[in-house]
């Protein structure tokens, strides 16, 4: 059966879902790494549990690793846990595309359980990275909603006139004004992490 290798998950019928979720069993590489990445879009958490221990194998493909790392950037999950993960792929050494894939999807959540993570980021030596801590950050001091641009409505603990000017995702943005976006960050996140993380 010949699938697309995109297979975007919103376009493909259960049947042919459920036939990529069977490759995670194949003898083949190729075959497993569309398995992977068909499960990965629905948020597995097992999946991503999985690329901890076996992500070496599907690195020794270029394009295959490329693929796979590129569906972990937009990796939304189904049950709690993945931002640990996420939080140890960014900080995984010697794999720059896996450590901007984990990056930008914690950026893209920026949960509660990101947070940490997002912050830990702005020390990071790429500034791609520090530029998606302040950027995740951002996003949830002024409640906007994963998928979505503009804060939302509703009244929001963290959302101020300072924390909407320093908002931003851009290294070059960033880099031009260190101090005015990383220095404020780093300062909201101390003075407001016990508040965020406890969900009052």
């Amino acid at each position: 059966m010949h699938v697309d290798r995109d297979f975007p998950a919103e376009t493909r019928s259960p049947f042919i879902r459920n036939r990529l979720r069977q490759r995670l069993n194949d003898p083949s590489p190729a075959m497993q790494a569309d398995g992977v990445r068909a499960t990965l879009q629905e948020g597995n958490l097992d999946t991503l549990r999985r690329l901890q221990t076996d992500h070496q194998r599907f690195r020794n493909d270029a394009a295959q690793w490329r693929a796979i790392t590129e569906t972990v950037s937009f990796y939304f999950p189904n049950t709690p846990g993945g931002a640990a993960i996420l939080g140890q792929f960014a900080s995984t050494p010697g794999d720059p595309q896996l450590r901007r894939a984990a990056a930008i999807a914690m950026a893209r959540l920026h949960s509660r359980e990101c947070l940490p993570h997002l912050a830990r980021l702005m020390d990071d030596p790429d500034a791609e990275l520090r530029a998606l801590g302040v950027g995740g950050l951002a996003m949830f001091a002024n409640n906007i909603q994963p998928g979505r641009n503009h804060p939302a409505p509703e009244p929001w603990p963290f959302r101020t006139d300072a924390t909407m000017a320093h908002s931003a995702m851009s290294p070059e943005v960033i880099g031009r004004d260190p101090a005015k976006y990383l220095g404020f960050w780093k300062q909201w996140w101390r003075d407001n992490q016990a508040k965020a993380m406890s969900g009052q």
